[in-house]
């Protein structure tokens, strides 16, 4: 059980703690409350915006970024990564709660005063809620802290950078193009000048390009910090790390490849906004293993059995293809059942022999020697052998 640390919060009662967490999980949930309502009044999220993947994603992440927001907040209130979880679920839930009301609004499902403005505005600054999630948290993961005042800086810039650019791309005469995130049908509302035709494309470039800095700025800072952690905050930095890498298998071998490479349609149906919305639930409940430590050193073991099963999933498929596609090529396209059953036979005979040859040598990449007794022993007799020698 979890017990408050409220040492920079010694004027405050752990009663008003709680009461403000409370209030700041509703502001938190305030987006995805708002999209509730919307939806009563005949808005569908799914058809209307223009991003299945995205409206879902942050109608589950904005409540759940809230409640860790609120638990680190009571029980761990010197981390200030309780309060960038307050701002990042405010942030995602309530840009993908204004996008439905303008878009709604836009086409008279509802009567949405605003609407002009508030579709300018998402327009020019609609990327700065991934921001909180994409650069912010990784700077500042697992300790609340920048790693020295040069990413404090390197983090300002970036942020000041972006906000000039999406200030100038609030000048473009059609809202309906070179959008970054979010694309209106709708002519500027506050066009305070002309601009010549090359200036849209060209901001938008200058606002991806500094869209990419300010990932790699948070990629770089998590390499550094992984790079000098130990202990603890090494744990803390693997569950980080593991998150991200399973966020993007899942993302790039069950949706991206099938799609792009066999052209099978997974990244245009549902069950890629299910999957993507499932994948980046992980990152509030990885960020609340390492906050509180529950069950914090499990990662090896974790990452013991993904590489181990991972690589095992990966072998048998490619081994079931090869055999199945290599049958029907050879004999003629004629393979069905036949071919699947020799693919299934040696798949059930390699299968025990393979896991036993991939374990060991995961086990040798994650722990060297020390899962193997025979050859540390063999090694210490080699070692007093070799002192014992005059």
């Amino acid at each position: 059980m979890f017990t408050p640390d409220n040492s920079q919060f010694s004027s405050q009662s752990p009663h008003s703690l709680r009461w403000l967490a409370a209030g700041l999980f509703l502001l938190a949930a305030s987006g995805s409350l708002t999209m509730v309502w919307l939806t009563l009044l005949g808005c569908d999220p799914f058809s209307v915006s223009d991003a299945a993947t995205r409206t879902l994603l942050s109608f589950v992440l904005g409540p759940v970024f809230g409640i860790l927001g609120s638990l680190i907040f009571v029980y761990r209130p010197h981390n200030r990564i309780g309060w960038l979880c307050f701002l990042i679920g405010f942030s995602l839930s309530g840009s993908v709660a204004a996008d439905l009301y303008a878009v709604c609004g836009l086409h008279g499902t509802i009567t949405a005063p605003g609407k002009s403005f508030v579709a300018w505005f998402l327009y020019s600054y609609g990327n700065f809620p991934v921001l909180s999630l994409v650069m912010l948290l990784p700077l500042v993961y697992p300790t609340g802290r920048f790693l020295s005042p040069r990413w404090r800086w390197a983090a300002i810039a970036s942020l000041m950078a972006l906000f000039t650019t999406g200030t100038a791309m609030g000048l473009n005469p059609d809202l309906s193009q070179n959008g970054i995130m979010y694309l209106f049908p709708l002519q500027n509302p506050l066009r305070f000048v002309d601009v010549p035709p090359w200036w849209p494309p060209l901001v938008n470039g200058m606002n991806n390009f500094n869209f990419i800095v300010a990932r790699l700025i948070a990629i770089a800072a998590i390499v550094v910090r992984f790079r000098r952690s130990v202990g603890d905050e090494r744990q803390q930095m693997k569950w980080l790390a593991y998150c991200i890498a399973m966020t993007f298998g899942i993302g790039v071998f069950f949706f991206n490849i099938p799609t792009h490479y066999f052209g099978l349609p997974t990244a245009n149906t549902i069950w890629f906004a299910i999957g993507t919305a499932l994948s980046f639930l992980g990152i509030p409940i990885i960020i609340g293993i390492a906050i509180f430590k529950y069950r914090l050193y499990a990662i090896d073991v974790i990452i013991n059995r993904t590489l181990v099963y991972g690589g095992l999933t990966l072998a048998v498929v490619l081994l079931y293809s090869t055999i199945v596609v290599g049958s029907s090529r050879l004999f003629n396209n004629v393979g069905g059942l036949p071919s699947s059953l020799i693919a299934t036979g040696m798949i059930a005979v390699l299968f025990q022999p393979a896991r036993e040859r991939l374990q060991r040598t995961v086990n040798r990449f994650m722990f060297g020697q020390r899962d193997e007794p025979y050859a540390v022993l063999s090694h210490l007799s080699q070692q007093l052998q070799t002192t014992a020698v005059p």
